[in-house]
């Protein structure tokens, strides 16, 4: 693949992952704009949109083989069921450079009542993480074995909140949010939802 190639298949793959969800997005910016606080209720399904988003910006974060080489790369699955106050996520990153990988993740989100402050946590510190090369690609898997994927999930996985405190803002930036979130608080209900309640600070 050229580099030209390269550039225009990450633009094009950044501008599908970045695209408002624009009921949700526009109204979680303008709260946060006008009263410095949002609180509402996420369907599995915007869950998922916004998931799909923290995985891309998780991985855009990542270097191969500890060179600061950009991934083109693109979320092709994310599947989220919430039901008994539990979130079931199944997703799958594909990888089109610099090297060529499938991998799929499937883990499950628990509240975490031990800290009994709106903290999400990975369900028996179980992570199920599988990678797909081309048969014979050593350099792929050795390339994947560097970057140490599994070790980076659950990193990031014991810290959802942070996660998203973190890569939530510039999703927001489009729509005129120019700060970042003092707090975030999330809790999954047995009726299939999530309740998200978000504070952020303004420059």
């Amino acid at each position: 693949m050229t580099d030209n190639k390269k550039r225009a298949l990450r633009q094009q793959v950044k501008s599908v992952i970045s695209d408002p969800v624009l009921p949700l997005e526009h109204k979680v910016a303008r709260a946060l704009i006008d009263t410095g606080e949002y609180l509402g209720t996420l369907t599995a399904d915007e869950l998922a949109v916004i998931m799909r988003k923290v995985l891309y910006t998780l991985v855009d974060e990542q270097k191969v083989a500890g060179l600061d080489v950009p991934l083109v790369h693109n979320v092709s699955r994310m599947d989220v069921s919430i039901a008994a106050g539990e979130a079931a996520v199944s997703c799958e990153v594909h990888i089109h450079a610099p090297i060529k990988a499938f991998i799929t993740f499937n883990y499950v989100l628990e509240n975490d009542h031990q800290s009994n402050n709106g903290r999400l946590r990975l369900k028996n510190n179980r992570l199920d993480v599988h990678e797909v090369t081309r048969p014979f690609d050593i350099g792929a898997k050795a390339a994947l074995k560097v970057m140490g994927v599994r070790h980076i999930a659950l990193q990031e996985l014991n810290d959802v909140n942070g996660v998203i405190r973190r890569t939530l803002p510039p999703q927001l930036r489009q729509l005129g949010f120019k700060g970042e979130l003092a707090d975030v608080a999330l809790e999954l209900q047995d009726n299939g939802t999530m309740v998200v309640y978000l504070t952020g600070r303004q420059p």
